[in-house]
């Protein structure tokens, strides 16, 4: 490489940009000073078929199990959780793949990695199987800190895995009738080191022991992801089985699911199925002992969204879906259907659910004829309890005043706005639609904030840092998500552990 203004070769290379789909070196020469760029191709040397990958065996009659993680060069291995991801690939019939990182510390250019795990190293781009990337040609240094950053043109309609010490998840907006792809990374099997500066700190702190496990599915055409998130001994969960070296315990029931945003009279039928109803539902399966839940009142009955729009308030009207009664009592009776008498659902005060409060507020009942009679009994329930506290008006949540008037709630929480809700240390009570100060809400600005957390709202599964944001269980495309969506189904589980793993529900299945 030469300096394109003076020719000169004495360069320092200045890291990698992602820009427009491709990979570009930059340098600076030493001599003029003059920065520049050299692209890198790294998109066309996918590898279509997985059968050209000599590491790999080619697809068969039988769905195929994979397991992806990273190691970094010249770092102690975590042997614990290693022997753990062995003794899950021997149980699951799964192959173990590790993409070596290179993180050069001291300027040697020396790299070394243990001899036990050099026969899994992957280092090229495979297509694994339908809809699904892995990029292992490319070497990501561990200590940056959004390893996913400029990699969405790479996706092309595929989900891809990015192999990194971080766990991170971002997903990807496509057509209006292309499902959303998935960017994963993987996190490590090795112990975190990294440089004493701002950015080895920070690159530490993240530094994630986890390996991404993917299922093929030919019922699907396609395939599971999950994340196999390991405790400080090295054992982890796997949705209703535990590991720990070769310990095997089946049946585990876990703490705490989080769903995707319901918005219950736009229910997707499979999602339904495959969340609570099937013999092999995911409930039915795990029996969370916590159901967290996420704008369950859609209030698309009486939303102000459509006051503006005289045809669709006219199809509404038609159809009997502007009476909001009929939306409460269809709401409430599926929370209550849906919720096992072992188990508590948590109604998490969301956008939403207040539009019933901002109904109240600016409904007119002479012009609303049939909604009058609950318009009078409502605000009749809510000025009984309306006083001052101090300084400050206080109310009650009407959604939660007309259920507990006209039901038995007993096995239901409402948690408040300003209330807290936590499944060991993590902060399950906010819904992701205000941010910081009043702020609007982010997955990226709760990432931000002194403890872990999960989100809903943007029905974009993510997981940046220590938050993690769910999808939808609602159907795909709505009056307000026209065009391009980054939508998914996608729900948490919290396991007895406190580690977390984000569960897609894929054509009405959530494993294989």
């Amino acid at each position: 490489m030469k300096c394109p203004k003076c020719g000169s070769i004495k360069l320092w290379n200045k890291g990698k940009d992602f820009r427009l789909g491709a990979v570009y070196k930059r340098y600076k020469c030493k001599d003029c000073k003059h920065p520049f760029y050299a692209e890198i191709a790294v998109q066309s040397n996918v590898i279509e078929c997985i059968e050209s990958s000599p590491q790999l065996q080619p697809r068969n009659e039988k769905d195929r199990t994979f397991v992806i993680g990273a190691a970094v060069n010249d770092v102690a291995l975590n042997a614990k959780f290693l022997k753990t991801i062995q003794s899950y690939c021997s149980h699951n019939n799964a192959k173990l793949l590790i993409r070596p990182i290179k993180y050069d510390q001291n300027g040697s250019h020396e790299y070394n990695w243990p001899s036990e795990i050099q026969e899994f190293f992957i280092t090229e781009n495979i297509k694994l199987t339908t809809g699904l990337k892995l990029l292992a040609g490319i070497n990501i240094s561990p200590a940056i800190g959004n390893p996913l950053s400029g990699f969405e043109n790479f996706s092309q309609g595929d989900s891809i895995i990015i192999p990194h010490s971080q766990l991170m998840l971002k997903s990807v907006a496509m057509s209006q009738v292309d499902p959303a792809a998935v960017m994963y990374t993987t996190g490590c099997i090795t112990e975190p080191s990294y440089t004493q500066t701002k950015q080895g700190c920070k690159a530490d702190y993240n530094h994630s022991y986890s390996v991404l496990v993917i299922e093929e599915d030919f019922e699907i055409d396609g395939f599971h992801i999950r994340v196999l998130n390991s405790s400080e001994d090295g054992s982890f969960y796997d949705l209703d089985k535990f590991y720990d070296g070769d310990l095997i315990l089946d049946n585990q029931e876990i703490d705490g699911i989080v769903l995707g945003d319901e918005h219950i009279v736009h229910k997707d039928i499979d999602v339904s199925n495959a969340t609570f109803f099937n013999e092999d539902s995911i409930v039915n399966t795990l029996k969370p002992k916590t159901i967290i839940r996420h704008d369950v009142l859609d209030f698309y009955s009486g939303t102000h969204h459509h006051q503006k729009n005289i045809f669709i308030k006219y199809a509404k009207h038609i159809s009997g879906k502007d009476n909001v009664y009929d939306e409460l009592k269809e709401t409430v009776e599926y929370i209550l259907q849906t919720t096992p008498k072992y188990a508590e659902s948590i109604i998490i005060s969301s956008n939403h659910n207040s539009h019933l409060l901002q109904w109240l507020n600016e409904c007119n009942p002479k012009l609303d004829p049939r909604n009058a009679l609950l318009y009078h009994e409502l605000m009749f329930l809510m000025f009984k309890d309306t006083k001052m506290n101090g300084s400050m008006a206080e109310y009650p949540n009407p959604f939660e005043l007309w259920a507990k008037h006209n039901y038995n709630t007993s096995n239901i929480k409402f948690v408040g706005e300003q209330d807290s809700f936590k499944i060991h240390d993590i902060e399950c009570g906010y819904h992701g639609h205000k941010g910081t100060n009043g702020a609007r809400g982010s997955a990226e600005g709760f990432s931000k904030l002194g403890n872990k957390t999960i989100v809903g709202h943007s029905h974009s599964p993510a997981i940046i840092n220590g938050c993690f944001q769910v999808g939808t269980n609602s159907l795909l495309k709505l009056d307000y998500n026209l065009g391009s969506s980054s939508w998914g189904h996608a729900d948490v589980l919290i396991h007895k552990n406190g580690k977390r793993q984000m569960i897609f529900i894929i054509k009405g299945k959530w494993k294989r």
